[in-house]
């Protein structure tokens, strides 16, 4: 690992955890177990909940010039947070007291270190969840 990477992510973290800039969000990660019998019969989900900080990614998004993420379709936000959080696809966010679709992960990699995972969140409707 680069010294350089390293003090990068500790700047991101510091970041994140800042009282003036931080959120909070929860994670919401879920198991979906298929029903036995080629999946005729009804299967399974259970989630569990974790609380984590993040912030916007536009807080950053000018000093990374590094990586170029997409265009953000209407509706949809991209938050960043801490390297080495456990998120995934399936998961469902709790960000702004609104549920939000895990869309897309992508660390942010420095000098082979993840200072953080950006995701783009798209909003649950209500009849999906």
């Amino acid at each position: 690992m680069g010294t350089l990477g390293t003090n990068i992510q500790t700047t991101v973290n510091n970041l994140i955890d800042n009282d003036n800039f931080k959120s909070s969000a929860t994670i919401k990660s879920r198991t979906v177990t298929g029903g036995s019998y080629g999946g005729y019969e009804a299967g399974s989900a259970s989630s569990s909940s974790t609380a984590v900080n993040c912030i916007p990614f536009s807080y950053i998004q000018d000093d990374v010039d590094s990586q170029r993420f997409g265009d953000v379709s209407e509706g949809e936000i991209r938050i960043i947070f801490k390297g080495g959080t456990t998120i995934d696809i399936d998961d469902h966010v709790t960000y702004l007291s609104k549920d939000w679709f895990v869309r897309s992960i992508e660390p942010l990699v420095f000098n082979d270190v993840e200072v953080g995972i950006v995701t783009l969140l798209s909003p649950v409707s209500p009849t999906s969840i």
